[in-house]
């Protein structure tokens, strides 16, 4: 794992604001097939009565490991998976650290035994769920059979031990790396819905994505719950390996705090009523996966906005250079999309297109409302550019700053599910991965 960003985002200098109040902060992290969990914590997007906050607390409730009577709850499922060839390193580091985890165990096609240990990162909720093959005796006890409620079919991933471990070997991975601790290899992207299938279908419906979406539905006694998977490439220079998004309909999972059901309506309602058509932005759209609609030859991200726009599916647009840029947008089953591609101007024009700017409320345009300037002050230049230009005080200052999480996705480019706040344990919990 490499920490390739740590910023904390101020207003402009010679605003009044600049050094007293910060925009954002933001941590990514990168693992094996460039994969990256993006943290993020904003102070000025708009919200509506319940918070992201508010979100978050109540995931890291219904993830207490710790808890002698923990039951399995519906965002057990929300969170990412990833290969290591051994856990006993994290083991160790968890047990010296006071991290609980949750153990548990499978038996992959080729008869092998995988290891699953989950673990919660502090302030967010978001569930890192490690897996291997090999772990020491005195700890394989600590891993039971998914139970009961648990969906375990679920849970158990497409590929084999012998395929992760192969895959891992041919990224580069290393037992030991700048953590002390070997590298993941990210498997999957995991969200818990009501509709399994409305997530394979959102991002199929806004990309030229053909994820080959299989339904699976497991009913007893014991258990209630459809899942459906796809598989995205994630490397073109790793032929055959993919990422699975899973998405999960537990009927049996236990319910805390705020349900799925309500969580989806809530923030798609509230993005619904703050983003339209490339206008607007709210603070629950950090929470998202990432697609890549590909190279030049691919859906161009003017052809994306198109097709939001006319299934009423509000965005807000960025660009990275003249001709590279991102669609944030609401997703489906409270997960949001951010659709990078290349700009083809059928729909944008190069001199209306701006990067996301972390001080203005809007994401984009003037930041006044959040750095007012001193009458006295020059205007200076806007907060990245001003980042650019004092990098090495920015990176000082947020090496002691407090750090959530709030976006993250996957697919051909990006990350892991993360919504957070709760400071410097959220970003303690990416140190321990």
């Amino acid at each position: 794992m490499v920490v390739s960003v740590n910023v904390t985002y101020y207003c402009n200098a010679g605003t009044q604001f600049m050094t007293l109040k910060p925009c954002a902060e933001r941590v990514v992290a990168t693992v094996l097939a460039n994969f990256e969990f993006h943290y993020y914590q904003g102070h000025v997007t708009p919200q509506k009565e319940i918070t992201t906050c508010d979100f978050a607390d109540g995931f890291v409730a219904a993830n207490d490991f710790s808890d002698p009577t923990f039951a399995w709850s519906e965002w057990t499922a929300q969170g990412s998976s990833h290969y290591v060839p051994t856990l006993d390193t994290h083991l160790k580091l968890w047990g010296s650290s006071g991290v609980s985890y949750l153990g548990r165990r499978y038996t992959d096609a080729d008869g092998a035994v995988v290891y699953s240990a989950r673990v919660v990162v502090p302030g967010s909720g978001h569930v890192v769920e490690l897996v291997t093959g090999n772990v020491s005796s005195a700890n394989a006890g600590t891993f039971a059979a998914y139970g009961a409620g648990e969906c375990g079919g679920a849970n158990e991933l497409a590929t084999t031990i012998a395929e992760m471990d192969d895959a891992w070997t041919a990224q580069g991975g290393t037992l030991v790396n700048l953590f002390g601790l070997p590298d993941l290899l990210p498997l999957r992207i995991t969200q818990p819905s009501t509709d399994a299938a409305a997530i394979p279908e959102f991002l199929e419906a806004h990309s030229d994505q053909h994820l080959g979406a299989s339904t699976f539905s497991h009913e007893t006694d014991a258990e209630s719950c459809t899942w459906t998977r796809s598989l995205l490439n994630i490397d073109a220079t790793l032929a055959g390996w993919a990422m699975e998004v899973v998405s999960i309909h537990n009927r049996r999972a236990a319910k805390r705090g705020y349900n799925v059901s309500f969580f989806a309506s809530y923030v798609t309602e509230a993005q619904d009523e703050l983003i339209a058509c490339n206008t607007g932005y709210a603070r629950y759209v950090d929470n998202h996966i990432g697609v890549s609609l590909g190279g030049p030859d691919s859906l161009s991200l003017d052809a994306n906005a198109e097709s939001l726009c006319r299934n009423d599916v509000g965005f807000h647009n960025g660009n990275d250079s003249y001709d590279w840029g991102s669609n944030w947008c609401r997703g489906a089953s409270g997960l949001g999309v951010e659709f990078q591609g290349n700009f083809d101007w059928t729909f944008f024009h190069p001199e209306l297109v701006d990067p996301l700017d972390y001080c203005a409320k809007l994401g984009s345009g003037d930041s006044m409302d959040f750095c007012p300037y001193n009458m006295t002050a020059i205007k200076a230049s806007s907060p990245e550019t001003w980042w650019e230009e004092n990098w090495m005080l920015v990176a000082v200052l947020a090496a002691v700053a407090v750090f959530c999480c709030c976006a993250a996705g996957v697919l051909a480019y990006c990350c892991g599910w993360c919504a957070c706040c709760g400071g410097d344990a959220a970003a303690a919990g990416y140190a321990r991965l």
